[in-house]
């Protein structure tokens, strides 16, 4: 029986879903079930030589150097009918979306225990359904980690070209703001948790605050605290360097 497939032949053929199962794959047929999406049955059927030949196409096409500017098309891409659109200006974010979106990004690229999933829910911040557009301007919706449920999976479908474009640039601009910056985001930081509700009770969940603080789920604030801990050291590093 003759089986048609697609194999991508460029970076942006491949899905960010496609990505993470082909690199999450323990062999060449979960690795041909990734990109194809045939069955385990159907993989095992094919002939060795054209197994072979995939996962040497998809190597090639993972192999190309991505261009590491982020082009104004890029900002904006439609996915399953829905527009969503890049947060508009990353050296401005808001302080729960760097947390939430330093902290994924640092789970996806762990260097002992790299969760690339994490890209996912790291591309559900950086990039939301648009709420408004006016030629080159837009608006995106306001973040809200509990909404990324919503659009998950439309995320998925993210062109691998525009992950790795704007991967690059949120790197940049992430060191940036940490390296200029490292005193104003520690203050920021202690500010933040001494405005939590219950700050120290780190086992319960969050509560709706009615004394004009500021909620937090526990994870958050855990992240805020090993932020602290991160720039702290970093600092401490660059202070020991300086006086060597």
């Amino acid at each position: 029986m003759e089986i048609k497939v697609r194999i991508p032949t460029t970076f942006s053929q491949v899905t960010l879903r496609e990505y993470i199962d082909y690199k999450s794959a323990k062999d060449d047929i979960e690795r041909v079930m990734a990109v194809t999406q045939l069955t385990h049955k159907q993989v095992r059927a094919l002939k060795l030589q054209s197994i072979q030949f995939i996962v040497a196409q998809m190597e090639e096409v993972l192999s190309i150097e991505v261009a590491s500017r982020i082009i104004e098309g890029n900002r904006i891409v439609k996915l399953n009918g829905t527009y969503y659109g890049l947060i508009p200006d990353l050296e401005a974010m808001q302080f729960d979306e760097f947390i939430d979106a330093s902290a994924l990004s640092s789970a996806a690229y762990n260097p002992e225990s790299p969760d690339l999933s994490n890209l996912i829910d790291l591309f559900c911040v950086l990039y939301r359904p648009v709420t408004n557009r006016i030629g080159k301007r837009y608006s995106i919706a306001k973040y809200n980690s509990d909404n990324i449920k919503d659009y998950r999976k439309d995320i998925e479908d993210l062109p691998m070209d525009i992950v790795a474009g704007t991967m690059l640039f949120f790197s940049i601009i992430c060191n940036e703001l940490v390296n200029a910056s490292q005193l104003y985001l520690e203050e920021m930081m202690m500010t933040t948790i001494s405005q939590v509700t219950n700050p120290q009770d780190l086992t319960t969940p969050s509560q709706e605050a009615t004394d004009g603080t500021i909620s937090w789920k526990p994870s958050r604030i855990a992240t805020l605290r090993n932020l602290i801990t991160s720039f702290r050291k970093r600092r401490s590093k660059s202070s020991l360097t300086l006086h060597t």
